[in-house]
């Protein structure tokens, strides 16, 4: 049975820092936000801090939106996973099938 997961236009859920560009910016939400969320916990998890950082919510936002991470502290294997989920237009991201599919490799 799969599970029915809806997705909610201008709710904000999670921590800042972890959130896609179409969350911060209040549009449409779909499991390819969840994937540039799976990117940012996999960024911080690699190097020890956030992707994207700043001393205001706003700074980190504004980051999210504009600004790409740098991923040279990212071991290469992961590096380029990471750069395909945090792709900022939604429909550039690997689906999670495509993804699982390449961390199995």
């Amino acid at each position: 049975m799969r599970r029915r997961t809806t997705h909610h236009v201008g709710r904000r859920q999670g921590h800042t820092a972890f959130m896609s560009p179409e969350q911060v910016e209040g549009r449409q939400t779909s499991p390819a936000s969840d994937i540039f969320s799976w990117g940012s916990t996999m960024y911080f998890a690699a190097t020890g801090r956030p992707a994207f950082d700043g001393p205001s919510v706003w700074a980190v936002e504004n980051q999210i939106i504009n600004s790409h991470p740098d991923l040279r502290m990212v071991p290469p294997p992961l590096r380029e996973l990471v750069q395909q989920a945090m792709l900022k237009p939604s429909h550039e991201r690997p689906t999670a099938s495509q993804l699982f599919l390449l961390l199995s490799r």
